[in-house]
């Protein structure tokens, strides 16, 4: 059935690689903002979860 529905879309073969492309573009974004992020503030975040005073089990 899904063979049917796709082979008569047009231009199904360029599904593929506008996807490829849209998560690529994806990820080289986060890898800037992560290497462009203030070390300090990385370093807070990471904390986080040890400043916390309440332990999960009650």
């Amino acid at each position: 059935m899904f063979q049917n529905v796709l082979s008569s879309i047009e231009n199904v073969g360029l599904l593929p690689s506008i996807t490829f492309l849209f998560f690529f573009g994806f990820f080289i974004v986060m890898v800037f903002f992560v290497l462009r992020m203030d070390k300090k503030s990385v370093k807070k975040m990471s904390e986080i979860p040890l400043d916390e005073p309440h332990s999960m089990n009650p």
